[in-house]
């Protein structure tokens, strides 16, 4: 069967794939990677099919649906999450609910292509030591979940990003979006709740000391 979008964009099983083959990440953990590289927009997507159901706070519900289509950034931010979420790699199909701009979604996307040349972040990553490195991989043992230590790294980037105007924050997203590029550069996923939460507080803090 032809490719539906071109030669750039490859199926989810040859994206994941490349992750673990190419890009030296465990193959129990290396969509994991790929989703977190997904989630801060790095990865993009296209679906043959997605179709989503709204329920408003109300209780009504509406269904939507679109074909050969960019896959939402709602989508991966929202629902992904490993308890709320299934994805079949070699089908190319993700469920996922969440809650979006306050309302909780249900979305099934069918036929979902990754674009090819972002997987390239997985074997060309720069580093201080020299022009290239490869990406720390995701112990499957520690369930890609970060050590304590680690969360004093990520204050301490973010920080200095700010500080040296390399990150110019408007919103929490931006501060969110950055929290997760660390995470994912350094081989952890992590969830949703546990980056907004700390970018909540950074947020605060930020617009605290804006106002005096």
């Amino acid at each position: 069967m032809a490719n539906p979008f071109g030669p750039d964009w490859i199926t989810t099983r040859e994206a994941r794939q490349f992750a673990y083959n190419e890009g030296g990440q465990y193959p129990a953990t290396a969509g994991d990677a790929i989703l977190a590289y997904c989630r801060i927009g790095h990865i993009q997507g296209r679906a043959l099919h997605i179709e989503w159901t709204t329920r408003t706070r109300y209780g009504d519900e509406e269904t939507e649906s679109a074909m050969h289509c960019p896959v939402p950034m709602w989508f991966w931010e929202n629902c992904t999450e490993k308890d709320s979420s299934a994805q079949d790699w070699l089908a190319g199909v993700f469920t996922g609910k969440g809650v979006v701009n306050g309302e909780s979604v249900i979305a099934t996307i069918t036929g979902l292509h990754l674009y090819r040349p972002a997987l390239n972040i997985f074997t060309d990553q720069p580093d201080n030591d020299g022009p290239k490195a490869q990406p720390k991989l995701i112990d499957p043992a520690k369930g890609g979940s970060p050590p304590i230590a680690w969360w004093d790294e990520l204050w301490v980037e973010i920080c200095r990003q700010i500080y040296l105007a390399e990150l110019i924050p408007n919103r929490q997203a931006d501060i969110t979006r950055a929290m997760h590029n660390f995470a994912a550069a350094r081989g952890y996923d992590v969830g949703d709740t546990a980056i907004r939460e700390r970018s909540s507080k950074l947020w605060r803090a930020i617009g605290d000391a804006a106002r005096n």
